[in-house]
């Protein structure tokens, strides 16, 4: 006989271990004890008792459609279905750079996003989706631009104003 712990070989009339001092079950011992027995309980709370349900009138049956032949596309290039076409919007990424660094950041950053949205869109084939990303980068590049630009000059008059009020005798030296 093994024992279950340390895998020692024991004599078969052994009760322990001769290694580990583990007791031995004997071979002729049922392997699970019996439980005891206990009589079957009533269900609290009762279960309530439900009316049957109505039986409804048999529901009409409509013909069946014809089945359809599956349309399959074009044979293309490989495996599957073909790669779609690629789709020609404007790049306006670098327009909405430009102009998010020399006029306006805070105007261009939607520039740059909707002009990266509009080549990511193009590249998966989304022509309507790139095409509307790439107006938007476009009005967004015109906005920053022409506030850009009359923030610029308003602040570029009110400098050789402030110069011109320095000087105790206006324009001259």
């Amino acid at each position: 006989m093994y024992c279950v712990k340390c895998g020692a070989v024991n004599d078969d009339n052994a009760v322990q271990c001769v290694l580990c001092g583990v007791p031995l079950r004997r071979p002729d011992a049922p392997a699970n004890p019996p439980q005891a027995q206990y009589p079957p309980q009533a269900q609290y709370p009762p279960q309530p008792q439900y009316p049957q349900q109505p039986q409804y009138p048999q529901q009409p049956q409509y013909p069946q459609r014809p089945p359809v032949q599956p349309q399959y596309p074009p044979p293309g290039y490989g495996y599957g279905y073909p790669f779609p076409a690629p789709v020609q919007v404007p790049n306006l990424l670098v327009p909405a750079v430009l102009i998010t660094v020399l006029c306006c950041p805070l105007l261009g950053i939607p520039a740059i996003v909707y002009a990266s949205q509009a080549n990511s869109k193009a590249a998966i084939g989304d022509a309507y989706g790139a095409q509307s990303a790439a107006n938007s980068a476009k009005v967004w590049c015109w906005i920053a631009g022409i506030l850009g630009f009359v923030v610029n000059v308003f602040a570029f008059v009110m400098g050789i104003a402030a110069e011109v009020a320095k000087t105790p005798s206006g324009l001259g030296r």
